[in-house]
């Protein structure tokens, strides 16, 4: 009887045991329950469950919101008839086609465009995978999306700029290329393809040595092998023979690095100068011949100096002699006639001493530096006052005008017009003279100089704009000799220097009211 109370009471204990095991495990299954419903309602993706004639049975929270309804909305119809399915039929028809075919063992996955509240628009990652029980059967369908706008507009967005800069480097004139260190071409631009005639997606990892020839790719490979192990960029001019023609191209090549600092490629942007090169060598040809020229033209300039001055010496020498040592045998019109071929010689003399002086500004170099105008125009000023005593001229130099120039050669150019300003003022009873700078607002807008307009203006005979292109002609004269004497070079002369600097010079005049004359340096 003991015995039997005793198991009885231990039985007892057990099932106690047991049933405090059960509420223990029952709390922890609904602790279990509770947490996994908690990760259901607030995962990120969209979760539901269907039945395999697409009923939906179960949401998880995203997706009402992502629609903006309640789960009482959906649950019960068909999981295509979803209002984030409704921006078209052919929407739904695609939904449901997809579920055929997760019913059927498949795990379909496709991304839509799907309609959430206020019709704002979400592209989703959908998938549909079939559930199996322990016999492997199917029972259920599960759906699931995730919202992947962000990474789709991302995608977008660099796609479009992948599409700006293709079509910036097919569109440039120049050769843009990709290479790999071991020399295989990675990218090329429309250029590339049409220059050397191969086409994008055939070239792509081939090398120079499968293009060009070898002493061309050789060297080719030789900057792109110092680019890489420099790790910086190069500026070189390469050559090579195409299609029959001597190509010239200006590159830069310069390494593109990775997150390790290496080299992994190198990128070469190739301007074409072919026609550079062309102009460059025709540039050196010309200075050549130019040399020559002047060589020749320096050898002809000895040669007038000599050949042709030794006998107007003597022509004028002799007449000299027979005017003094037979003046007593010559009459009145013999010694006219002598006299007019002393002078005639002694204008030949000076007319070839102004020649050589003309050619030879077409030799030598120009030393520009900053020169004070206004300090040489009164200095010539001062020497014709000293050479002309009689005549009386009021002059006015405006004080300090600069320029960038030759000093001797601009001072030629002061003395030739200051000198012939003061020529054709000498009939002038009140003679003036003036040396200035325009103001800017003075300058013609036609005008094609550049730079400050300088001008000598005088109140003298002027001259007749009809004749005006005569003007720097060598020997060009529009007075007659007894009026004004000269050789008419002086004008040729300053046109010449001026033209060397690089500016111009040109002239304005009336008959009988003066003349002005003006001048630019460039700049």
């Amino acid at each position: 009887m003991a015995d039997g109370k005793e198991t009885q009471v231990q039985l007892i204990k057990r099932l106690k045991t047991e049933i405090s095991v059960h509420k223990s495990t029952e709390k922890d299954l609904r602790e279990a329950l509770r947490r996994a419903n908690v990760a259901w309602e607030q995962a990120f993706q969209f979760i539901g469950l269907l039945t395999l004639d697409g009923t939906m049975v179960e949401v998880n929270r995203a997706p009402l919101n992502f629609a903006g309804i309640e789960k009482s909305d959906i649950i019960g119809k068909p999981f295509w008839g979803a209002p984030w399915f409704s921006l078209s039929e052919d929407l739904q028809e695609r939904v449901r086609c997809a579920f055929s075919r997760a019913i059927n063992g498949e795990h379909v996955r496709f991304e839509e465009w799907l309609r959430g509240k206020r019709g704002i628009l979400r592209c989703i990652d959908v998938s549909m995978k079939p559930v199996r029980d322990e016999l492997e059967e199917i029972v259920f369908v599960i759906a699931e999306g995730h919202d992947i706008t962000e990474r789709k507009q991302a995608e977008q967005g660099r796609q479009e700029s992948e599409e700006r800069l293709q079509a910036i480097l097919d569109n440039s004139p120049a050769v843009i290329y990709l290479k790999d260190p071991q020399g295989c071409y990675r990218f090329i631009n429309r250029k590339f393809e049409e220059l050397f005639h191969v086409e994008r997606e055939r070239f792509l990892g081939k090398t120079d040595h499968d293009l060009f020839e070898k002493s061309v790719a050789d060297e080719f490979s030789k900057h792109d092998r110092a680019v890489i192990k420099s790790g910086e960029a190069i500026q070189v001019e390469e050559e090579l023979t195409y299609d029959g023609n001597l190509l010239s191209y200006l590159s830069v090549k310069f390494p593109l690095h990775d997150v390790d600092g290496e080299a992994y490629a190198v990128c070469g942007i190739s301007s074409d100068i072919t026609e550079r090169k062309k102009m460059e060598n025709a540039i050196r040809e010309s200075a050549r011949r130019v040399r020559a020229i002047n060589k020749e033209l320096e050898a002809f300039a000895y040669s007038v100096s000599h050949d042709l001055r030794a006998p107007l010496r003597s022509i004028d020498g002799f007449s000299q002699i027979l005017l003094e040592d037979y003046s007593d045998v010559l009459d009145a019109t013999g010694k006219d006639f002598l006299a007019r071929v002393r002078a005639s010689s002694q204008k030949m003399g000076q007319l070839i001493d102004d020649l050589l002086k003309l050619s030879q500004l077409t030799r030598g170099e120009i030393v520009k530096r900053r020169v004070d105008l206004s300090r040489l125009a009164q200095e010539v000023v001062d020497e014709l006052r000293e050479e002309q005593v009689k005549q009386d001229v009021e002059v006015i130099i405006a004080p300090g005008l600069m320029a960038q120039g030759d000093q001797a050669l601009l001072r030629v150019v002061l003395k030739n017009l200051l000198g012939n300003s003061w020529k054709f003022t000498g009939q002038d009873t009140h003679a003036r003279i003036e040396f200035g700078a325009l103001p800017p607002a003075e300058v013609e807008e036609d005008n094609e100089a550049s730079g400050t307009v300088f001008f000598v203006r005088d109140n003298g005979a002027g001259f007749d704009m009809t004749f005006q292109g005569k003007l720097f002609g060598a020997f060009q004269r529009l007075h007659r000799e007894e009026e004004f004497p000269g050789t008419g070079i002086g004008l040729a002369t300053v046109e010449r220097i001026i033209r060397r600097h690089g500016g111009r010079v040109w002239g304005k005049g009336r008959v009988g009211e003066g003349a002005t004359f003006f001048f630019a340096l460039g700049v």
